[in-house]
């Protein structure tokens, strides 16, 4: 949904959400789902339903009850706000009397978080209104600082960082919680944080909880044009490549940590690129020329942390509901409505003047460690752009010529939608583990560098001794008159231009408790391709691809289409499960059919005896993007002169796991509410 911004006399003070934050967080702090559909980052409903409190209710009270004394309270609105509602708490579950326990106090606590986070959750206000800016003079000696130290652990400063951009100058709002074993200046080593797109600085608390009880110095910002920082957002661009140089800068002038890990989701994933790519060190970011280098003028960044970032533009073929939204979304940024006006003629946007920077092609740039993120259910960043990353950056560590020779770079994937990663506290956890070790000296390592999430072990992760899977195979199949097999035949399949929507929105809970994967075709809308039932248990993992011939009736070769394909283990009571999806648009069809090769998203699947694969294609899905333009029918063609085929990924299945401990701990993929009961310790 479009972002909106609150009236200002909305906004919580930072006492109450510290303490709403810290008193439901004794325990390890989790993060939540995100929404994929209305942004790049995580969603603050999820997150504030993730938080752990480790004390009973009565402790929290106490603390309740002592922290009003010492802080004046701001009451919050108790209304959520529209992107809040439907979200499924442990007391709207009905999991609490029923086992004979009195949950109605733990229950206020639970929502009063919700309610805290959630209010935050739509927070822009107070964009830059062209005001010079001002830059925030730090206190070290603030008595508020040391009432927070002692009652929290470390306090927290608002800042405001003057960047001088690279389009135009403006304001950079930033937080920064220090320990309080941490002098304020030097002697710790510290994390900057960047959060996903459309949202704040405020949704990375627990993110910034967990560093600081580390005993790190952290640091999270508003993205330009985001939160409360001024401009106007490009969508990863240049100026905020600018505006993190100028917080990197006033980082290392004004706190001289020790050493400095770059940590992000989504956007702030692609950050987490660009700081070690060109703003690694003060003369090269001066510059940007990555050909400088990092120590030259000083280093300032150590490790980074890509969680499911970009590396480039991702290659949208098609109007995405999405790329829609963004433009609300960058304070209505006019290149996002120039790309926008090809949709009604083509089916597709042009080219975003200004946004995606690429950092693909300067991995050969990046000389730290690097643990890189992503997810096999990411449909907004596919998979593979980041795992090409991880490749590359391997291929570097084993080669004693380059820089990066015998650094650690590891990938992890989860079952995870796009941001939802944040609320993978296994996930999240052995990053903040690693990036310890990595600047601070933490706990020793594992040696295994890839772990992928289980579906068929309820999303655990285990450990790999390399990506792709030693010993993978590929396995062809043909699509004929409604099957997959060993032959192709039959008549072209017809599909219509026609708006349906065939997915779930990817929003928290929701892409769970709904599924639409159906073994029944629809006419002029979905095509569905099934094998015969597996006879042995069969792993799909890594990336399956369908070359398919498309035709069309125009006959002048401007027919215009679109594919949204998916692979689903299909269960003999009719049920499935999607778990590699791609969309491609497609123009300049004629007659004559065009074979179309289309890599599908990274996957990992177990297809159990008895089940069978489905392959589906339908026309469009509103969900995620809008109906291709023209009347023209097209067509999926299958015979034998033009034969569609299906090629999947196939590994070991009892093949050994490396030693070591993977990731562990709760998730959020697939039984959000078991999650969430798990984490509050309710019995639900």
């Amino acid at each position: 949904m479009p972002f909106k911004r609150p009236r200002k006399n909305a906004r919580p003070s930072i006492t109450t959400v510290l303490l709403t934050v810290v008193a439901a967080s004794a325990g390890p702090i989790s993060a939540g789902n995100a929404d994929r559909t209305s942004s790049l980052g995580r969603h603050a409903c999820a997150r504030g339903a993730a938080l752990a409190p480790g004390n009973t209710p009565s402790e929290i009270a106490a603390m309740v009850r002592k922290m009003k004394r010492r802080f004046m309270l701001v009451k919050i609105r108790p209304g959520l706000p529209v992107s809040c509602r439907g979200v499924e708490t442990p007391a709207s579950a009905g999991g609490g009397d029923r086992f004979g326990l009195e949950t109605r106090p733990m229950r206020r606590h639970v929502l009063a978080i919700l309610v805290v986070l959630c209010a935050l959750a739509p927070m822009g206000a107070r964009a830059a209104g062209g005001e010079p800016c001002v830059p925030t003079p730090r206190l070290p000696a603030n008595p508020v600082y040391q009432a927070q130290d002692k009652t929290f652990g470390f306090h927290d400063e608002e800042l405001a960082i003057c960047s001088p951009g690279w389009s135009s100058p403006t304001h950079i709002a930033a937080r920064m919680w220090v320990p309080s074993t941490c002098p304020g200046v030097g002697k710790c080593a510290g994390v900057v944080i960047a959060h996903g797109f459309g949202f704040s600085k405020e949704l990375t608390f627990s993110d910034m909880l967990t560093a600081a009880r580390k005993g790190l110095y952290v640091l999270s910002y508003d993205v330009r044009g985001q939160g409360s920082s001024g401009g106007q957002a490009e969508m990863l661009g240049r100026d905020d490549i600018a505006d993190q140089a100028a917080v990197l800068a006033w980082w290392h002038k004004n706190v001289r940590p020790m050493k400095t890990a770059f940590y992000g989701i989504s956007q702030g994933g692609w950050l987490s690129w660009t700081a070690a790519i060109y703003n690694c060190g003060a003369a090269r970011a001066a510059h940007y020329d990555s050909t400088i280098p990092c120590d030259k003028g000083g280093r300032w960044i150590d490790a980074i942390v890509p969680m499911q970032g970009p590396t480039g533009y991702i290659g949208e073929t098609t109007c995405s509901t999405f790329l829609i939204e963004a433009w609300v979304e960058t304070r209505m940024n006019p290149a996002f409505a120039q790309a926008l006006a090809t949709c009604p003629t083509t089916g597709r946007m042009g080219p975003i003047a200004g946004a995606f920077v690429d950092v693909a092609h300067r991995m050969n740039r990046v000389d730290v460690p690097v643990y890189a993120v992503t997810s096999f259910y990411d449909r907004l960043v596919p998979a593979r752009y980041v795992v090409a990353a991880y490749e590359q950056l391997q291929a570097r560590a084993h080669d004693p010529q380059d820089v990066m020779y015998g650094k650690d770079v590891r990938l992890t994937m989860s079952n995870d939608g796009h941001g939802d990663v944040g609320g993978n506290t296994a996930l999240v956890g052995d990053v903040f583990t690693w990036i310890t070790h990595q600047i601070a000296g933490g706990p020793a390592l594992r040696a295994a560098k890839v772990a992928i999430a289980q579906e068929w072990a309820n999303n655990g992760f285990r450990l790999e001794r390399a990506w792709p899977i030693p010993g993978s195979t590929t396995q062809t199949l043909y699509l004929a008159s409604g099957t997959l097999g060993k032959k192709p035949g039959g008549a072209p399949d017809e599909l219509l231009n026609l708006p349906l929507w065939t997915s779930t929105p990817s929003e928290p809970f929701v892409g769970t408790a709904l599924q639409v994967d159906s073994p029944n075709p629809l006419p002029y809308s979905r095509l569905v391709y099934t094998t015969a039932p597996f006879t042995t248990l069969t792993e799909i993992t890594g990336e399956p691809s369908l070359t398919v011939y498309v035709s069309s009736a125009n006959t002048t070769g401007h027919g215009l289409g679109q594919l949204n394909i998916g692979l689903v283990e299909l269960m003999p009571n009719g049920s499935g499960h999607e778990f590699s999806h791609e969309r491609v648009g497609l123009v300049g069809l004629g007659p004559k059919p065009q074979a179309v090769r289309i890599p599908l998203s990274i996957a990992s699947q177990r297809i159990d005896p008895g089940n069978r694969l489905m392959l589906t294609i339908t026309s469009s899905d509103t969900a995620v993007a809008l109906p291709a333009p023209g009347p023209d029918p097209f067509f999926i063609n299958h015979d034998a002169r033009a034969p569609s085929f299906l090629t999947i990924p196939t590994a070991p299945v009892n093949r050994t796991p490396p030693p070591g401990a993977p990731p562990s701990g709760v998730s959020y993929t697939d039984n959000p509410l078991k999650a969430i009961c798990q984490t509050l310790g309710l019995p639900c």
